[in-house]
């Protein structure tokens, strides 16, 4: 099934390597990066966690096949995040134990970010990302993070190129 975006923020063809700052607005859909390459559509969602909403292939027989799990209208307008295709997993993947751990002597104790009683995937995936670059088929995804219950500042990108036959991240 094709799950068209739902707002450009960049569309091909433009020549400013700057993206258009998303800052949410009034619509309940958070918009939509559109990077396209031969028959591929890649589909990014800066505002919700940095994520992938969608990545297709158009078949040379007509249909559009979903390479990832497509990511819902519901979705996207709810913001839920564990309804897109990926997210990142920063700064740590998998889960802490009991939401702490230890570092360089001191026990780092995390509040908790899911239902459960560990702290899972870090907290990227939860924060709002920014497009600071975005072509017809390359974008790169900033978040940049100021110390708080997770105690470290540091700031991550993610590069994204679409080529005629795959994905580069």
């Amino acid at each position: 099934a094709y799950f068209p975006p739902a707002r450009r923020i960049r569309h091909a063809g433009q020549t400013s390597t700057e993206a258009t700052p998303h800052a949410m607005s009034a619509a309940p859909t958070p918009e939509i990066l559109n990077l396209t390459a031969g028959g591929l559509v890649l589909d990014l969602c800066p505002a919700l966690g940095g994520s992938i909403a969608g990545l297709r292939w158009h078949h040379p027989a007509g249909d559009w096949v979903d390479l990832l799990r497509p990511t819902s209208a519901g979705a996207l307008a709810r913001h839920d995040i564990e309804g897109v295709g990926c997210f990142p997993l920063t700064p740590f993947s998998n889960r802490l134990r009991k939401g702490g751990f230890e570092f360089d002597g001191r026990q780092i104790e995390l509040p908790p970010n899911t239902a459960g009683r560990h702290v899972e995937h870090g907290h990227g995936w939860q924060r709002p990302w920014q497009a600071v670059t975005a072509t017809q088929d390359r974008a790169t995804l900033r978040l940049a993070h100021a110390a708080d219950a997770w105690p470290f500042d540091y700031a991550i990108e993610q590069r994204f190129h679409l080529g005629a036959t795959g994905l580069d991240v």
